[in-house]
């Protein structure tokens, strides 16, 4: 009575968990089904340019710098504390408003649009700090120079950052310079495949990762009996 042939082992997606089906991918090493393989090639297609998306992850982003810059405006304002450490915020959420607004894009080209759009958003902090929350410690040399108070104060925000500068900003412009850099860089992720899976025709040990099988050494034939 011949043996019955053991049944071939699914071969499951490490993503999802579901049976990956008669093909299946690698994903950084892992076997993933095509669903999930497509999933992350499409996540990789937003690495592309498209001038759509950039052009709306300025515009979010541009909206975060000018709100955040008010923000640090009003706090400097209110305590009269006047470091830098509010910059590294400006520079989060002007990152991950980029990314959100461009739909996910990434890339290079997003990269430079998050960390210009931070350094604007810190240079007009400072600008709205000199001109207005702390006017009054340059009022005394503006009035000297016998400047309108409507130059004055525009000559302040534009300059405010040379004018309040200090050495340890440097260290709360660099992180926020940094998160623009690393939120919306380009995602590379290696996807290798498609694989078929093998259907086991014999009973054998298995080989490799329940792809394929090996069918165990035909049996001698027996002896016969020498004619007489």
């Amino acid at each position: 009575m011949p043996e019955p042939v053991a049944s071939a082992p699914r071969v499951v997606c490490a993503n999802c968990g579901r049976p990956a089906g008669p093909m299946y991918y690698r994903i950084a090493g892992r076997i993933a089904c095509p669903d999930c393989a497509r999933l992350i090639a499409a996540l990789m297609g937003k690495n592309s340019f498209a001038f759509g998306p950039w052009l709306m992850g300025a515009l979010a982003g541009l909206g975060a710098a000018v709100a955040f810059a008010c923000i640090w405006a009003l706090i400097a304002k209110w305590t009269g504390f006047r470091g830098g450490l509010i910059a590294i915020f400006i520079g989060v959420f002007v990152s991950a408003a980029v990314v959100k607004g461009s739909g996910g894009r990434r890339g290079p080209a997003m990269q430079i649009l998050a960390i210009a759009i931070s350094i604007f958003g810190i240079w007009l902090g400072k600008g709205l700090c000199a001109s207005w929350s702390f006017y009054h410690l340059f009022q005394p040399n503006i009035e000297k120079l016998n400047w309108p108070p409507a130059f004055a104060h525009a000559y302040l925000l534009v300059c405010g950052f040379y004018e309040m500068f200090n050495p340890l900003d440097l260290i709360w412009y660099g992180f926020a310079v940094y998160d623009g850099w690393r939120r919306p860089r380009a995602i590379r992720i290696p996807i290798e495949g498609p694989f078929a899976q093998q259907a086991q025709a014999a009973r054998g040990p298995l080989q490799f990762e329940a792809a394929e099988f090996v069918a165990p050494p035909a049996s001698a034939p027996p002896p016969t009996e020498p004619p007489r």
